[in-house]
């Protein structure tokens, strides 16, 4: 004859463990990145994307939305779920909208909404796997590419390219059809206004020169950049011949090889 308090006390036993792997399965799911250094201070603001507000230290776990917000004089490093290296720096504010989990129709979408972000880009994205930076003003589209982006009080977006290629155009324009967008090639920036119809046409930059400039407003930054580029080209140097024939320069008009919207 069956225990009657024997059996209940099984069936809640099996709902815990149940309850337990839904828990962890929707952490899991919904995690998109991981905090891996913090310069300035030992915790930062985090407000979800159902606006409550958290604070995380190393390695605090990024949501799905969240908003990470940055102090004066603060910078952190972070690590996406697709191993990209991000740093944000001093009073910046960035949104994770979403970071590629693995499959192939995830894509990666990251908004600066103030400040200024340095992006290294490891894995190789294409025209169905899509990583997107974007702000007020501009949209970029990269590959496996290396980036610093600053967006100002004044909402223009600029643009320095540190390694491969970055794709510019309006906000919400799609890359792969639009005759405006421009490609920032290595050692090459651009800048977009508000007011503007497209990007500046791309130039060079002294990287010498732009790295002493940031170093003024930013020490901790431009360790951290450094620290990413080495990281990333430690990456880089055990790349397969085919991953290096996928990261060749592309052109956003060129459809057949351009990022879409």
């Amino acid at each position: 004859m069956r225990n009657p308090l024997l059996f209940k006390l099984r069936i809640g036993a099996l709902a815990l463990i149940l309850s337990s792997m839904h828990l962890a399965s929707s952490a899991a799911a919904e995690s998109v990145g991981v905090i891996e250094t913090i310069s300035g201070a030992t915790t930062v603001k985090v407000k979800s994307s159902a606006g409550v507000e958290r604070v995380l230290g190393v390695r605090g776990i990024l949501q799905k939305g969240d908003v990470i917000t940055t102090e004066e004089s603060q910078v952190i490093s972070i690590k996406l779920s697709d191993d990209t290296l991000m740093s944000i720096g001093p009073l910046s504010q960035v949104v994770i909208a979403k970071s590629d989990l693995g499959n192939e129709q995830s894509d990666t979408d990251i908004e600066l909404q103030k400040g200024m972000t340095h992006v290294a880009v490891q894995k190789v994205y294409n025209e169905s796997h899509k990583f997107f930076l974007r702000t007020s003003t501009a949209t970029m589209g990269v590959r496996g590419t290396e980036f610093f982006v600053e967006h100002g009080a004044d909402n223009q977006t600029s643009i320095h390219t540190l390694e491969g290629s970055v794709a510019v155009g309006k906000a919400g324009e799609n890359l792969a059809n639009s005759k405006n967008a421009v490609l920032v090639n290595r050692g090459n920036m651009s800048s977009l206004k508000p007011q503007s119809a497209q990007p500046s046409v791309p130039k060079q930059f002294n990287e010498n020169e732009f790295f002493r400039n940031l170093n003024t407003r930013s020490p901790a930054m431009v360790a951290q950049i450094k620290a990413h580029h080495a990281a990333l080209k430690a990456y880089r140097s055990k790349t397969t011949p085919r991953r290096r024939n996928a990261e060749r320069t592309w052109h956003p008009r060129k459809k057949r090889r351009a990022i879409g919207h």
